[in-house]
């Protein structure tokens, strides 16, 4: 989850989605959405920063394996 401040999330959608590593962005409930690989945090906020936006917000989710099999039926 990411929440950013000094920039549209519809630019920062752009921004993220053109980072090796990320894998899809999406805007939902007021924050962004970032799928990418782990590791990716240090880079997700330099784009952030280069881009002119702060990150007022920004939590990593690990999903166990049963947790994506579930989320992947669920679709």
């Amino acid at each position: 989850m990411l929440e950013v401040w000094d920039i549209s999330y519809n630019d920062m959608v752009e921004k993220l989605n053109l980072l090796d590593g990320v894998h899809d962005v999406k805007t939902l409930d007021g924050t962004l959405q970032v799928h990418a690989d782990s590791g990716m945090r240090a880079e997700i906020a330099k784009a952030v920063s280069k881009s002119g936006g702060t990150i007022s917000r920004l939590e990593e989710e690990w999903m166990d394996l049963q947790s994506v099999f579930l989320k992947l039926i669920d679709s």
